[in-house]
């Protein structure tokens, strides 16, 4: 059953509780993984990968989930797209992925049960994880292990891939040609760039400024169990080109990174002003089913 949400829109923290607005600690100038290529890193994993490292972390941010069960801890990512999760088990050096079907979808789980493995974990999220929720669930993970929690977090920004691999995990791209009688074919192109997530304001508004955006954070109350969901889409010609040459640099390592060569095709149509002549405009409707697929 889908949940029924109450949506309404906000733009400034002023909206919410302190509880959404105050960091809990201080944001890293970039990632650290120090200790973690210094004394955890699998002997067979010859590079340093910052980048790589920096996008897992904002993949398992979104999709990632740390468990605890009989004082053993797991960690686990279940995904529609298993050949990034076999690029992540490769990238580590550790970890299985098993495939299982639900509701006639195939899916696969990457997980992380050895502890020595789960250690290794423990050294690359600590002190680098972005949301706060994630740091809560993470502070109580890690306390099966031996290591000091780090009163630090990563950054969002433009100079690193974590948003990237948010992406991977959140984002959707979304476009469609709609009939509008104001424009001179009697069409009109939408394209834009949407993240929600429960909770996490402060993400939104970091991604509002991230992007020159001058749209509105939708707060979506749920009308079942009262969660707070917030909602940014991201439409205007200068967000699309701030977020389209971000991807270029930092790019998606699954299939949303398919997803995102044919929003760029979409907006290069835009760009041109080709969206305003017949040829353009079918060639875009053409795109926008196969991004829809």
């Amino acid at each position: 059953m889908k949940k029924k949400l109450k949506r309404s829109a906000i733009s400034e923290p002023s909206n919410i509780g302190s509880s959404e607005t105050t960091r809990e600690a201080p944001l890293n100038k970039k990632f650290n993984f120090d200790s973690y290529f210094n004394n955890f890193k699998p002997k067979h994993i010859k590079e340093n990968d910052y980048l790589f490292l920096e996008w897992f972390i904002g993949f398992s941010e979104g999709d990632g989930s740390f468990t605890l069960s009989n004082k053993r801890c797991y960690f686990s990512i279940n995904q529609k797209d298993i050949k990034l999760l076999y690029k992540i088990k490769k990238n580590l050096g550790f970890g299985k992925v098993l495939k299982y079907t639900q509701n006639n979808t195939n899916y696969g789980r990457y997980i992380v049960q050895d502890q020595q493995n789960c250690e290794r974990l423990a050294n690359i999220f600590n002190g680098n994880l972005v949301l706060i929720k994630t740091n809560i669930r993470f502070q109580i993970w890690i306390k099966e292990f031996n290591i000091k929690p780090l009163k630090t977090r990563g950054q969002i920004c433009l100079n690193n891939s974590w948003l990237s691999g948010f992406i991977d995990s959140e984002g959707y791209f979304y476009s469609r040609v709609r009939k509008f009688k104001n424009m001179k074919l009697g069409y009109k192109v939408e394209q834009k760039f949407i993240i929600n997530q429960k909770g996490e304001y402060e993400l939104f508004y970091c991604l509002k400024n991230l992007f020159s955006s001058n749209a509105n954070i939708q707060k979506i109350v749920s009308k079942i169990n009262k969660s707070i969901y917030y909602k940014i889409e991201l439409s205007s010609f200068l967000s699309n080109t701030i977020l389209l040459n971000y991807l270029k640099k930092f790019p998606c390592k699954g299939n949303k990174h398919l997803n995102f060569l044919i929003y760029r095709r979409i907006y290069g149509y835009i760009e041109r002003k080709e969206h305003l002549t017949l040829t353009g405009l079918k060639k875009i409707k053409i795109l926008c089913k196969k991004l829809k697929k």
